[in-house]
């Protein structure tokens, strides 16, 4: 019996470690397969002036801990990340949605 709960223990501990860290909390979220990096190479796309301030921030906060900034342009590629600015995600004012 003392072994099943130790068992039990180190299953419980690797849950927990499926965790997100994201700033504001997520009501829910769905891990997925596959990985996501984010390089130099990386692009942010934006549509609007919301949205470019969103990336001037994000790119700032690059700059300053990893010594680079992403390229911003207003069309898509494979290697993007979409910001978009509240009202456009179909959440809420305070809401946003990763993919």
């Amino acid at each position: 019996m003392r072994y099943i709960f130790i068992v039990f223990i180190f299953l419980g501990q690797g849950l927990l470690a499926q965790t997100v860290s994201i700033i504001p909390r997520p009501v829910s979220w769905e891990a997925k397969e596959g990985t996501f990096s984010i390089t130099p190479a990386t692009v942010l796309v934006v549509t609007d002036a919301g949205d470019q301030k969103a990336a001037a921030f994000f790119n700032d906060y690059l700059w300053q801990f990893y010594g680079f900034k992403l390229t911003v342009k207003t069309r898509g590629s494979d290697h993007a990340i979409q910001l978009r600015t509240a009202g456009k995600t179909g959440t809420s004012r305070d809401g946003y949605s990763l993919q």
